[in-house]
């Protein structure tokens, strides 16, 4: 479908939740794809790839390509697929140290700094594989690459991965079974190793024998694949025409020649076809899709993350120290500076007037991605005073003026409900040192017990149906407020995602669910 087209489609159809679990899946791999992240307020950003997004000088320091690593990254993930008894791929398994570890994976400190940079999107509803897969999507397109579409739905494994990745001083044959194994045949084999280095080079620390240290021993020395720091086919253009730079290629150590022997083994036939550049774009596109696309048997990936041109963000209703207060944001995919938007909501007390707020802020984010799709990501963030009658539901009205007036953006007349007010998360009451979670519960309300869980995805054993179990005590240092006692618990990561709570009260469990910790 044109992309035009889709975009005008949905600008007439705004995005409406259709089963609560599959839409906020959704959201987030939207949020991801371009905005790099969920945001959760003007000055609390999530992107992921720790800002390595381009290829520009900031990120090639001595040399090193930091977009680069997240190919490899990916690829050394993938490479332990088996097609032939389904096991294997791109799930998540690079993470425990006992696969990083192995002499395959040369370079694991490099690699799991890399592999590190990636937390911040990771979450119940996305795993580690999907945004190890997804950092290929950004860095391709931000170093002018191919735009390769995006799919969520991948499953983390528990466990490490069989070996399986290909290393340089390995024979040809034993390279061409290893793709073979992965799913790829000769030719693909050639255009998978191009395509994945057009970017980077050898480190010297990974392979001292190969590529000498650097006179100062602090520095790390590489030498580059090819001689541009961009997502082109000069890897290609420069070995055919024999003036390579390639260590792979180029080098006394015959044996460590992996790219000479592969580029090479079909008499450069394919070679000869990457040297277009067009040519070389498309089949890098395609091949790097079906890498990151490769999963174990079983596993199935969502459609292709598409557009959301308007939609809600995520709403969070709090309790304060003195009242309560509604959080939320409305996202355009599109700048307009003269737009106006506000913000609706009714009480609980069902009084026939509404209530309205104007955004305390608006903020635009603007990613590669984006950028390469012609989208200036824009929201316009909500703190809106409920106070002590709550909220019920909201809504928000929005006005272009381009002459045809403000509009509605209510779900389609149901408005976003709030699902309950008795257990609320209390960020601006939390953090300090040590860390503690608060949260606040009707204060007519006994609980028999208040408890969690958090999810920290700095842990490589963890896992979206993994985390660490919380308890929540009475908080007395915290006086009661708007009609809430506070209960906290200790939780000692500062990388916590997400965390679930209940509360006990005669045999009903209230709970309040996947509750960002950035909001603190």
């Amino acid at each position: 479908m044109n992309f035009l087209f889709l975009l005008s489609f949905l600008l007439l159809s705004p995005y409406v939740r259709a089963a609560p679990r599959d839409e906020r899946v959704d959201d987030e791999l939207e949020n991801l794809y371009f905005e790099y992240g969920t945001p959760v307020g003007p000055e609390r950003g999530s992107r992921v790839l720790g800002g390595a997004e381009t290829c520009n000088d900031e990120f090639r320091i001595n040399n090193r390509n930091i977009p680069a690593e997240f190919i490899r990254l990916a690829y050394h993930d993938s490479a332990t697929h088996n097609k032939f008894d389904g096991t294997g791929g791109l799930d998540g398994s690079i993470r425990f140290r006992a696969e990083l570890d192995r002499p395959e994976n040369v370079g694991a400190v490099g690699m799991f700094t890399t592999f590190l940079r990636s937390h911040s999107g990771v979450n119940q509803l996305v795993s580690w594989a999907d945004v190890i897969a997804f950092n290929v999507v950004a860095v391709v397109a931000g170093c002018d690459g191919p735009l390769i579409p995006f799919r969520g739905g991948r499953v983390d494994a528990t466990v490490p991965g069989p070996p399986g990745v290909p290393e340089p001083h390995q024979s040809l044959e034993s390279h061409t079974e290893s793709f073979r194994r992965q799913g790829f045949n000769k030719e693909e084999m050639i255009g998978l190793v191009a395509c994945g280095h057009t970017l980077g080079g050898v480190r010297s620390l990974d392979f001292p024998d190969h590529v000498a240290p650097s006179p100062d021993n602090d520095q790390d020395n590489i030498h580059l694949f090819d001689t541009t720091h961009t997502f082109d086919n000069a890897v290609v253009t420069e070995y055919l025409s024999g003036n390579t730079q390639n260590p792979l290629v180029n080098h006394p150590n015959t044996t460590m020649l992996s790219d000479l022997r592969i580029f090479s083994s079909d008499g450069n036939k394919t070679m000869q076809r990457l040297a277009n550049p067009n040519h070389f774009q498309r089949t890098c596109g395609n091949l790097l899709e079906r890498m990151i696309n490769t999963v174990p048997r079983g596993v199935k990936l969502r459609p292709p993350v598409k557009p959301i041109p308007i939609k809600a963000g995520d709403a969070l209703l709090e309790v304060t120290a003195t009242t309560r207060i509604l959080r939320t944001s409305m996202r355009f995919l599109k700048a307009n500076p003269n737009r106006k938007v506000t913000l609706h909501w009714h009480d609980t007390a069902n009084r026939p007037n509404s209530f309205s707020a104007l955004p305390t802020n608006v903020t635009t984010n603007v990613t590669p991605l984006a950028s390469r799709h012609g989208m200036t990501p824009t929201r316009y963030w909500f703190e809106a005073p409920i106070g002590l009658t709550s909220v019920s539901k909201y809504w928000f009205t929005y006005d272009e003026l381009d002459g045809r007036g403000p509009r509605k953006f209510d779900n389609k007349g149901k408005g976003f409900l709030i699902e309950q007010d008795e257990l609320l998360f209390a960020p601006t009451l939390s953090g300090g040192f040590p860390r503690k979670l608060v949260v606040g519960l009707h204060s007519n309300l006994l609980p028999s017990a208040v408890t969690g869980t958090i999810f920290d995805f700095n842990n490589e054993a963890t896992t979206p149906t993994q985390g660490a179990p919380l308890t929540f005590q009475r908080d007395t240092s915290i006086p009661d407020a708007a009609g809430y006692s506070f209960y906290s618990a200790s939780f000692s990561s500062a990388h916590g995602a997400t965390f679930d709570v209940q509360a006990l009260v005669n045999g009903k469990a209230i709970k309040a669910e996947f509750l960002r910790v950035s909001y603190i």
